[in-house]
């Protein structure tokens, strides 16, 4: 036998025996975080004081959107005006959102041909302020709820398997605390839309494209570890929210409603979503004070997870957390609640707000967050 031959069955000798030890490898597990204390960074540093309110600070308008995941201590911040629509990724829903953030809301038009929409066929939803919020809620995706009732009931509705069902809409995109640099608002832009699902039953094809300009059409494939993908009229395919499995809770502006007997529909900032998509639920615990407040979430234990009912609609937490002043000198962190969180791996944390305002110590557009683990989950 030649040398050259001596050292190949050796070196296969070695591999192989290097393959039987892999059974007995040990892996460690990552314990989810204990907690921390938090700003969320809401701030891009191109905010501008609302030259049309007064009192107005440029933290009003925060231009992001903060996603948490409080197992890792991981904060995610996307740009409000950074997307458009979004389209869901579950197997049995075929979806499109709107982007609440900025406020956005459609109409459907009784047309399926995107390229025959004209200005002709935008003159009646302009003369009704159809499209502006402060109107009913038939134009803007549901602002409560839990994820099923959420997608079954957003403007756009199911995307239909037969093409020539899914009629073209029409989209303003929304302008919610987006303000030029003099600090007024900008003007809206609407865009006429279609969306049809695409031959492989995967994903989407969308049409897209401004009155009287050319038509874009872009895929947008599902991905099953998120719970939408996303597009931008202007920049295409973008990166929006983490993975489902990495975020709890959502600081933002939101599309919501008043408190008012008969709700309208409005733009509020400081909105807090929970990944309701993503299986996070919350829960709600109001004291009979602050001080109460501020000695049981230093005591909190197990013991007090129980009998806790939790919720899994999207505003279970939502505006709750704060009380804003007509001119915002004196809003304020609602000191006397705290939120637990479960997750979908079952972590449980003990969540209060400690300030957002110069009111309270904070700075507007920053608010702090203080987390604690109760519970520890499923492995990662």
């Amino acid at each position: 036998m030649s040398k050259s031959n001596l050292v190949v069955i050796f070196l296969s000798m070695l591999l192989f025996l290097s393959a039987c030890k892999k059974e007995n490898t040990e892996f460690v597990r990552i314990s989810s975080s204990l907690g921390d204390t938090v700003a969320l960074q809401g701030l891009s540093g191109t905010e501008v004081r609302n030259s049309t309110i007064s009192g107005s600070q440029p933290g009003d308008n925060a231009m992001r959107s903060v996603f948490v995941d409080l197992s890792k201590d991981v904060q995610t911040q996307v740009l409000r005006s950074s997307w458009d629509l979004g389209f869901a990724c579950n197997n049995e829903n075929f979806t499109v959102i709107l982007n609440h953030s900025r406020g956005a809301t459609a109409a459907q038009l009784d047309k399926i041909d995107i390229t025959t929409v004209g200005e002709a066929d935008t003159s009646a939803l302009l003369a009704g302020k159809t499209l502006e919020l402060g109107n009913s809620f038939t134009n803007i995706d549901p602002v409560d709820g839990i994820f099923t009732n959420y997608l079954a009931g957003t403007v756009f509705k199911q995307i239909s398997a037969t093409t020539a069902d899914n009629k073209v809409f029409i989209v303003n995109r929304g302008l919610s605390g987006l303000l030029k640099a003099d600090g007024t608002p900008i003007q809206p832009i609407w865009e006429k839309v279609q969306v049809t699902r695409n031959t492989t039953g995967n994903g989407y094809i969308v049409k897209y494209g401004r009155i009287g300009l050319a038509v874009t059409t872009l895929e947008v494939f599902k991905d099953p570890a998120f719970n939408f993908q996303y597009i931008s009229f202007i920049g295409g395919r973008v990166a929006v929210e983490p993975a489902k499995a990495l975020w709890d809770i959502q600081w933002t502006y939101s599309t919501y409603k008043t408190s008012a007997t008969t709700p309208v529909a409005v733009a509020v900032p400081d909105f807090v979503l929970i990944n309701f998509a993503g299986g996070v639920t919350a829960s709600e615990i109001k004291y009979t004070s602050a001080a109460e407040a501020e000695r049981a979430y230093a005591g909190f234990s197990a013991s007090n997870l129980e009998g806790l009912v939790y919720s899994a609609e999207r505003d279970v937490i939502g505006t709750n957390w704060r009380t804003i002043s007509t001119t915002g000198t004196t809003s304020t962190v609602n000191r006397d609640r705290l939120y637990v969180i479960k997750d979908a791996k079952n972590n449980i944390y003990v969540l209060r707000f400690n300030s957002f305002t110069s009111a309270d110590g904070g700075t507007r557009g920053l608010p702090v967050i203080a987390y604690k683990r109760i519970q520890e989950g499923a492995e990662d």
